[in-house]
């Protein structure tokens, strides 16, 4: 399984969105996780989607500290997903 896992330290700059975009068309992960996205839960959510990650889990953003989002692909499990962040 493919994933990804970026500290992206504030995902509403144009410029994040574009890297973003970039990274998953270059190694077109099954999974990704960010950190720090400073966005709120139906912010991430919609970011989310419209990269292709129809499944995730978001955290959202305390002011303009942290945020999380775990992203995966609709064909992977979420049992797989646990599985391999738990012990791979």
């Amino acid at each position: 399984m493919k994933t990804i896992s970026w500290n992206i330290c504030r995902l509403e700059s144009p410029r994040a969105l574009r890297r973003l975009r970039h990274l998953l068309k270059q190694h077109n992960p099954q999974m990704v996780f960010l950190m720090e996205t400073k966005l709120n839960k139906k912010c991430m959510e919609k970011v989310r989607r419209s990269y292709g990650f129809m499944n995730g889990i978001e955290v959202e953003a305390d002011g303009s500290r942290s945020g999380l989002c775990l992203a995966w692909m609709g064909d992977t499990s979420i049992y797989r997903v646990l599985w391999f962040t738990l012990f791979e």
